[in-house]
């Protein structure tokens, strides 16, 4: 009878540490230090020590054991070296909050050297393994700990072009800072599915336990997105969040994407073909300086201010309703989207009546009352188109008006709180606010906001941190805010625009250039997250890690060889 094949066994794995299985075959063995595999079928153990005895593994082995610590110091971290660790981790920072390149550390590392310490060592691979490793994960761990005691957050994503990336944003509302925005996740997607899309959104939010805080989604309007302007179907992205969560979502299309678009609908309405104007238009001043200070001169006759010519995008309606998208920003975070179908109805009629006023003494040399007519006609239909399709698109918004009362620019009245409380009610079903405490909370606000009311006018003070400010007092002078706290957190939670992910993918693009295209996404995500969810100075920054002995000791082992 043949001889039966010995197999490498369990006992000869913990006898002889440098070997290991090979998948597939139990009559064979591999040597961990010579990388080779040999058999062991015939004599097994004997098999095992003739091959110890070869040549090449008794040299491997002898290799293996040579010891690398004598050629380093000791790793321990005393005062100098966290301070050091501090300095570096700053440095990083900088680098991070000023957009510089991560090489442009090995001139910046020599230069501290040649000036201040000469064992200063954060060149480029130490800062990226700083700002990777540590300044990132550090950001999202304070985010974990705010997210935490907030009752309410709502979510805002989008996709990049060609690539395509999706930042996860959260926006929501605490007591000591006020209204946060933090980057929650980014990640690449192999497609944009309503399907993919709700997926990611879904783990990233599950990940730090907010899917049951989600109130309010806030996307560009499309149909992935939202089902179109009915919001009709269930193969999109704001259906299947609704279906997810406990609360009933409020959905959130961008405020600033309806006006750049209805100005893009109404501009298709003019009998002259409005795109090639603006393309003429640019083509002409662009390079040619007698010409740009020819319109310098006239934007000083008529008593207006002269701005830059902006040129088309590759998006064309933003190309063509580029002024519109500037005016409505500073629109909508200066007021409240609460009020943005209003904001974006007087812009336009602001636009139709500037129109109006500019062409007025040019109608006067018109001969013909038919050119007349004829351009009446258009403006006039160019200012309808206009406002149909901000009715249209921006009814979502209308019920949202009950809130306004939240931007404190007036002190509130109680048939304001407590139509918004029954709105509230309605898309927290669960909630547990005291009609009659949020009545005494409601009198307290009043007489605070009497006298702070026109100094925050005044100075223009956003309204989150009038809440802010007013809580922090409430809080010490031990005043009952917990009902009014609830409504407060929902409505400031709400966006009105998908502008924090267009300024994600801003700062993307000045950080991913083509000079710096090898830098992976890890490192690009690192560095969104560093920029994005902090917002110190750079010397705040240094002050808060240095009293962080046990962040500074991870800084330190990432800047050691």
């Amino acid at each position: 009878m043949p001889k039966r094949k010995s197999k490498l066994t369990q006992e000869l794995l913990e006898q002889y540490r440098f070997l290991r299985k090979v998948p597939g075959n139990d009559n064979a063995a591999f040597c961990t230090l010579c990388k080779c595999e040999f058999s062991v079928a015939h004599g097994g153990k004997a098999d095992v020590q003739s091959h110890s005895k070869t040549s090449k593994h008794k040299r491997w082995e002898q290799a293996g054991s040579s010891s690398v610590s004598p050629f380093f110091g000791q790793a321990a971290a005393g005062d100098e070296e966290l301070k050091r660790a501090a300095q570096g981790a700053t440095i990083a920072y900088h680098l991070v909050r000023h957009s510089h390149s991560f090489r442009s550390m090995d001139c910046t590392a020599g230069l501290t050297r040649k000036f201040y310490d000469q064992r200063f060592t954060c060149a480029r691979t130490k800062a990226e393994a700083i700002v990777t490793n540590v300044i990132a994960p550090h950001a999202m761990e304070l985010l974990q700990e705010d997210t935490a005691d907030v009752t309410f957050v709502s979510v805002a994503a989008d996709t990049s072009k060609a690539v395509k990336l999706l930042p996860v944003v959260i926006r929501y509302f605490t007591l000591t800072e006020g209204m946060s925005v933090k980057i929650l996740n980014f990640v690449s997607l192999p497609g944009e599915t309503s399907t993919l899309l709700f997926n990611e959104v879904e783990r990233s939010l599950s990940a730090f336990g907010l899917m049951d805080k989600m109130i309010g989604f806030c996307a560009d309007n499309t149909n992935t997105n939202f089902g179109g302007k009915a919001r009709r179907g269930q193969n999109n992205v704001f259906y299947r969040l609704d279906q997810a969560t406990p609360c009933s979502l409020i959905g959130v299309g961008c405020a600033a994407h309806i006006v750049h678009n209805a100005v893009q609908s109404a501009a298709d309405t003019l009998p002259c073909d409005i795109e090639n104007f603006v393309v003429k238009v640019f083509g002409y001043f662009h390079i040619y300086t007698v010409r740009t200070e020819e319109l310098k001169d006239f934007c000083n006759f008529v008593e207006i201010e002269h701005a830059t010519l902006l040129g088309t995008s590759r998006t064309r309606w933003l190309s063509l309703s580029i002024h519109s998208a500037l005016y409505l920003s500073s629109e909508l975070y200066g007021s409240y989207k609460t009020n943005i179908i209003h904001t974006c109805t007087h812009l336009i009629t602001l636009l139709f009546f500037y129109l109006h006023t500019v062409v007025k003494s040019l109608l006067v040399g018109f001969q013909e009352r038919h050119q007349v007519d004829v351009f009446k006609k258009g403006v006039q239909n160019f200012y309808d188109c206009c406002i149909s399709y901000l009715q249209e698109w921006g009814s979502p918004f209308i019920e949202l008006k009950c809130l306004s009362w939240t931007l404190l620019e007036h002190a509130p009245e109680w048939d304001e709180v407590e139509c918004s409380l029954r709105y509230v009610s309605t898309k927290l079903p669960q909630s547990d606010i005291s009609e009659t405490e949020l009545f005494d909370e409601v009198t307290s606000v009043k007489t605070y906001t009497s006298e702070k009311i026109e100094q925050w006018n005044t100075i223009s003070t956003p309204a989150d941190e009038r809440w802010a400010e007013m809580f922090t007092h409430f809080k010490h002078s031990h005043v009952p805010f917990r009902n009014i706290f609830v409504i407060c957190q929902f409505a400031m939670c709400l966006p009105g625009t998908n502008a924090p992910v267009e300024r994600i993918f801003s700062i993307m693009n000045n950080t991913w250039t083509d000079e710096r295209n090898r830098m992976g996404l890890d490192t690009l995500k690192a560095l969104l997250i560093t920029r994005v969810n902090f917002q110190y100075s750079c010397s705040e920054f240094y002050t808060r890690i240095s009293d962080n002995r046990s962040l500074l000791k991870k800084v330190h082992s990432s800047m050691k060889y």
